[in-house]
């Protein structure tokens, strides 16, 4: 029977039972306004190993909805002082993520299923319902709590490993692309924004990426940023310039194709050895191309038929390997030339003419095909 008005009692229960891991530190509130009732399906729950916490009074329910609080609000419909729709109406903007599951008679059930399509109930069920009933529909809606609240934390370590991976990679090309205009006003003063250059071009492409993303996404960022950062290294090391580095990809640039190879060569060995540490199924492999020739370079970015040429090139890499046009494999010193096996002509898309090939691996450099 319903209490009197004004009269609504706070039955609160207090267990030290430990939560599922579906659940995690989150409990279930429960709220009904016959103190019967909110011990029936707090017992039902607890012997399903959640933890419960219980009120009859709606008002005071609402006072504690905060985000992450509780995993479910199990709540009865009609309850003097405030109804359970309306109660859990206010819990989608109060704490959201939270999952929310009316009990309801056959009278309200229009009532339920209109809230249900407006997005105010995750679950109904109507009266009278069973044990079994209760404690499925509220093991499922923890688990779904749970999972959700993991993917948003995900999402946020993702965001942050992607900041962190974009100021990285503007610092590096803007320091850079300076460095570049002092050399090249020190070497042509006068020169403008635009000029043309004869150089070596390597772009390098992360092989699998969608796949490793989908996997985990954010262990691919981690990894991702740590192998690019040995890139860039490598690249300065050897005389190089980052031009861009958009996504999974790499572009630089070289005065000469010596130095591309040496930069390349160097990358793939370190990261042969990093991926030795890691699972097969989490190691990344870069592919590599390198073409020589003349480029326009515009406000620090280059065009020019090595940069298409060399984007071809690494798509014909082994993965870890590095496929270097013959234009660019003739500039090589001869030691370097014979450490390279030659792959033949290549048909590329856009490219008029076939480009005569090299290829090397860490795994197999010197040998001959």
């Amino acid at each position: 029977m319903l209490p009197k008005p004004g009269t609504h009692r706070r039955m609160r229960n207090v267990t030290t039972m430990s939560a599922p891991s579906s659940v995690g530190n989150a409990s279930i509130l429960v709220v009904d306004d016959e103190r019967d009732i909110v011990r029936a399906v707090t017992r039902h729950l607890e012997r399903a190993a959640l933890r419960v916490t219980g009120l009859t009074n709606p008002l005071e329910a609402r006072e504690m909805f905060s985000p992450g609080r509780f995993a479910v609000i199990v709540s009865d419909h009609m309850m003097p002082g405030l109804q359970g729709l309306e109660l859990l109406r206010e819990a989608v903007s109060l704490a959201p993520q939270t999952r929310r599951v009316l009990l309801t008679g056959f009278a309200n059930q229009d009532e339920a299923i209109e809230a249900f399509n407006q997005g105010v109930l995750h679950r109904f069920l109507r009266k009278p319902w069973t044990e079994a009933e209760l404690v499925n529909v509220v093991q499922e809606e923890a688990a779904a709590f749970h999972q959700q609240t993991r993917a948003h934390t995900e999402h946020q370590d993702l965001e942050r490993l992607l900041s962190k991976r974009t100021q990285l990679m503007h610092t590096a090309m803007a320091l850079m692309q300076d460095s570049d205009r002092d050399a090249l006003e020190a070497a042509q003063p006068g020169v403008g924004a635009e000029t043309s250059r004869d150089a070596a071009v390597l772009i390098a492409d992360v092989v699998g990426y969608s796949r490793l993303m989908h996997e985990d996404a954010a262990a691919t960022v981690e990894t991702l940023t740590a192998f690019q950062m040995v890139a860039i290294e490598a690249i300065v090391r050897h005389g190089g310039r980052l031009v861009n580095a958009p996504g999974d990809s790499l572009l630089a640039e070289f005065p000469a194709p010596t130095q591309a190879l040496l930069a390349a060569q160097a990358t793939q060995r370190e990261l042969a050895r990093r991926n030795a540490a890691l699972p097969d199924a989490r190691q990344m492999r870069l592919r590599m191309g390198i073409a020589y020739g003349t480029l326009l370079v515009r406000l620090g970015e280059i065009f020019g038929d090595p940069v298409n040429i060399a984007a071809r090139l690494q798509q014909r890499a082994e993965p870890g390997g590095v496929c270097i046009a013959e234009a660019a494999w003739r500039m090589l010193p001869a030691a370097q030339q014979r450490g390279l096996n030659a792959l033949g002509p290549q048909q590329f898309k856009n490219i008029a003419e076939p480009v005569h090939t090299y290829i090397w691996h860490p795994h197999t450099a010197g040998r001959k095909a």
